[in-house]
């Protein structure tokens, strides 16, 4: 996996991972993904630096996408977060420690919405750094 394009992918839905992962794949992006949060909590933690941003379901069993996310912070402090959902989310439901470079997709959502939003929060994340 290379470091400069990176995403890990948290879905519970196998449909959405596998379609996320194909169009990110086309766009030349790596990516790997984890069906829940303690699947991601394990890929993401044993090489954080690795993934340059994560798209995250916004609702999923056990650890929800704001926890999952607050985790994730913790360890990368600037990665790009993209909360993604069906059910309608504003980013004033989002904690305030979360909100620098988070961003809501909602779904479903198109190619070309995913890859936008990505290649936004990416040239973000590069500012910041």
């Amino acid at each position: 996996m290379s470091k400069k394009n990176s995403i890990l992918i948290v879905d519970d839905d196998q449909i959405i991972r596998s379609l996320a992962r194909k169009i990110l794949d086309r766009a030349g992006y790596d990516t790997e993904f984890a069906s829940n949060s303690k699947e991601a909590l394990v890929v993401f933690g044993l090489h954080p630096e690795l993934y340059n941003l994560v798209i995250i379901d916004y609702t999923m069993d056990g650890i929800s996408g704001v926890d999952l996310a607050q985790t994730f912070r913790l360890l990368v402090p600037d990665v790009p977060i993209i909360m993604s959902s069906g059910e309608r989310i504003d980013l004033d439901v989002i904690p305030p420690d979360l909100k620098s470079n988070t961003h809501i997709l909602q779904k479903p959502y198109r190619s070309q919405e995913l890859v936008g939003l990505v290649q936004f929060a990416l040239a973000q994340f590069a500012l910041v750094r």
